[in-house]
C-alpha cells in the first residue's frame, strides 16, 4: 500500500519522460515537456540518452531539437510544395561523448554542445546574420565551453549505466512559443501553428540526410510556455 499522503516525510520521485525505439536499443530520458518562457530566457531542455553500443557499431547517436510553423493541411503537402517552415534547428552529438574533467575534480564534464541553425534564415555575406546563425553572439542555444551535469542527469546516469549520456539544449530567448489553431469539425491531420520536437537518431555525421529507413527515430513534443506578465494598479508587474 502505498502511505505517502500519511508520510509527508517520504521523498516524493522525479517524473522524467521516456521514449524508446522501436527495437528498444536507444531510449531517450526527458526531464521535462513543459518549458516556461520568462522574456528573458527560456528553460533549458536537459535529458538522458541510453544507448546499445553494439547496436550502434561505430557509428553516432545525435539529438535535435526543430521548432516549425505549420500553416497549411499536410494534405495539401503535393509536388514538393509543404505549407511548413522550419524556424529554428539546434543539434548535439551525445554518442560517442566528449568529456573533461572540471579543474581536476572528479565530476564529469560536457565538452560536445549543441550547435545551433536559424532556419530558413536569409543568407547573407552581412555580419548582421550572426546572432541568426546560433554562435555565441547570439546568446542562444549554442554554448561554449563546459557544460556540467544537471544534478537530475546525475541521478539518471548513476540508474541507468555508463550507456547513459547527457544532452543539453539553451533555447534562445526569442524562441517562439507553442501555439495550435483548433481544427475545423470536418478537418484531420496535424493542426497548424508552432510547435517542437525532440528528435534521437543514429547517423554517420550531423549533416546526413535522414532517412527512416537508416536511423532510429524517436521524438517528443515540448512545450513552451509564454510567461505573461500585467500590470498592476501600483505599476509593478505580476506574473502568473
Amino acid at each position: 500500500m502505498d502511505d505517502s499522503g500519511n508520510n509527508p516525510q517520504r521523498k516524493q520521485g522525479t517524473r522524467v519522460f521516456k521514449k524508446s525505439s522501436p527495437n528498444g536499443k536507444i531510449t531517450t530520458y526527458l526531464c521535462k515537456r513543459d518549458f516556461i518562457d520568462s522574456l528573458a530566457h527560456v528553460d533549458p531542455i536537459e535529458g538522458v540518452v541510453l544507448v546499445d553500443p553494439e547496436y550502434v557499431k561505430g557509428r553516432k547517436v545525435y539529438t535535435h531539437v526543430l521548432s516549425a510553423f505549420r500553416y497549411g493541411r499536410e494534405d495539401l503537402d503535393v509536388l514538393g510544395l509543404t505549407f511548413r517552415k522550419d524556424l529554428y534547428l539546434s543539434s548535439a552529438q551525445v554518442y560517442p561523448p566528449v568529456y573533461a574533467s572540471e579543474n581536476g575534480e572528479s565530476g564529469k564534464v560536457l565538452l560536445n554542445p549543441a550547435s545551433t541553425t536559424a532556419c530558413g534564415a536569409p543568407r547573407s555575406s552581412s555580419n548582421n546574420n550572426s546572432d541568426l546563425e546560433g554562435g555565441e553572439e547570439s546568446g542562444g542555444a549554442s554554448q561554449s565551453g563546459t557544460l556540467p551535469l544537471t544534478r537530475l542527469q546525475e541521478r539518471l546516469i548513476k540508474k541507468l549505466g555508463s550507456n547513459a549520456f547527457p544532452f543539453y539544449f539553451k533555447l534562445p530567448p526569442d524562441a517562439p512559443a507553442s501555439v495550435t489553431l483548433q481544427p475545423g469539425p470536418n478537418e484531420n491531420g496535424k493542426p497548424c501553428g508552432v510547435d517542437y520536437e525532440l528528435r534521437t537518431y543514429v547517423a554517420d555525421g550531423s549533416d546526413e540526410k535522414l532517412q527512416k529507413r537508416s536511423f532510429i527515430l524517436q521524438f517528443f513534443q515540448p512545450n513552451i510556455f509564454m510567461r505573461q506578465y500585467e500590470l498592476s494598479s501600483s505599476g509593478r508587474s505580476i506574473t502568473f
